[in-house]
């Protein structure tokens, strides 16, 4: 994870946008945050909600021979960490984009880790259902920050991970993304995009 300090943070923020001015950022916007106020409208429950990671080196580990193997630190973990990861489809009146929805931004949203979820079975599921709890994402509404990444940028992918997902009531009552585009966006800067 990148350490930024808040000054530098600051810089590569951008006000909120929407969506479809987000598909029109150039190569100057990789690794910059911006913010969306959007709604949920899906959850992909067929994908997986959290993923297991090292408690050591906070990578993903996958299972090689019924055993979590971490590439990076060269170890075996008998039991790995788990942490949330949340596909959604979200939308504002402009377009949609998949948003992937953090570990410590949904348990600051419900209050539970995914031991606690997973806690909550009675025996270990053959294959575990999407948690209920995790439906109350669904049809709400949000402002979320997204990194846009050099895969949005240069490849084009509308899907997005979010750093922070605060609740748009939170922020202001009165948001009107469009209003609030830093003087930074301008069609000079976008003449870049492909």
């Amino acid at each position: 994870m990148m350490d930024i300090s808040s000054d530098e943070e600051e810089e590569n923020m951008v006000n909120c946008i929407t969506m479809q001015q987000l598909q029109a950022f150039g190569k100057d916007f990789i690794q910059k945050r911006v913010s969306v106020q959007c709604t949920v409208k899906r959850l992909e429950e067929k994908s997986t909600w959290y993923y297991a990671n090292c408690a050591k080196c906070k990578i993903e580990v996958f299972r090689e021979a019924g055993r979590y193997k971490c590439t990076n630190c060269k170890r075996t973990i008998p039991h790995p960490d788990k942490r949330f990861r949340v596909s959604t489809i979200c939308t504002d009146k402009t377009g949609s984009i998949g948003i992937i929805f953090p570990d410590s931004q949904v348990r600051r949203i419900i209050q539970k880790t995914v031991f606690d979820i997973q806690a909550e079975y009675n025996e270990e599921p053959l294959e575990e259902p999407f948690p209920d709890i995790l439906r109350q994402l669904h049809h709400k509404d949000y402002i979320v920050t997204l990194l846009l990444s050099e895969e949005n940028i240069i490849n084009g992918s509308t899907v997005y991970e979010a750093t922070e997902v605060d609740n748009a009531i939170e922020k202001t009552a009165d948001f009107s993304p469009g209003n609030q585009i830093l003087d930074k966006v301008t069609p000079n800067m976008l003449e870049d995009t492909p």
